[in-house]
């Protein structure tokens, strides 16, 4: 259970990544770490804007395990 808690901390509060959830376990576990989480402090999320002659492009939330 530490292992995955340090995990989801490394992953979704270091860098901003949604971790990988492979069944209903993980995720009801992952959103019950996330509802202690203090709000003020976490948001609101500082996005990146990348741009070039096609256009913007701001990646609002990454994933392990794809876009």
């Amino acid at each position: 259970m530490l292992e995955k808690l340090t995990y989801y901390k490394e992953t979704y509060f270091d860098k901003g990544i949604i971790p990988s959830l492979k069944n209903c376990n993980d995720v009801n576990l992952f959103n019950t770490f996330r509802s202690y989480m203090d709000h003020l402090l976490r948001f609101p999320v500082r996005l990146t804007a990348h741009s070039d002659n096609r256009g913007v492009y701001v990646e609002t939330i990454p994933t392990e395990t794809g876009g």
